[in-house]
């Protein structure tokens, strides 16, 4: 999947969520339904934050805070 450049092309949004769900299951030679492969995507996430709000709320106190993402349609 890494030599058709797909996991590029879906986070700077040259394909959409769609093409890159159909692409995907050809290239992996996968059958399943899109809300079952967006599940999947989404499994890298946690259901909490690995730095803790207070952690963060006490840093921005101190320093300019910014974020930065490669999250993609499907993630979002």
């Amino acid at each position: 999947m890494k030599e058709s450049g797909l996991g590029i092309r879906v986070e700077t949004g040259a394909v959409s969520s769609a093409e890159f769900f159909e692409e995907s299951c050809r290239i992996l030679s996968l059958r399943c339904p899109y809300d079952e492969f967006c599940d999947i995507w989404n499994s890298i996430f946690f259901e909490e934050p690995l730095i803790p709000e207070t952690m963060l709320a006490g840093l921005k106190r101190n320093y300019g805070m910014a974020l930065l993402s490669n999250t993609n349609e499907i993630h979002f």
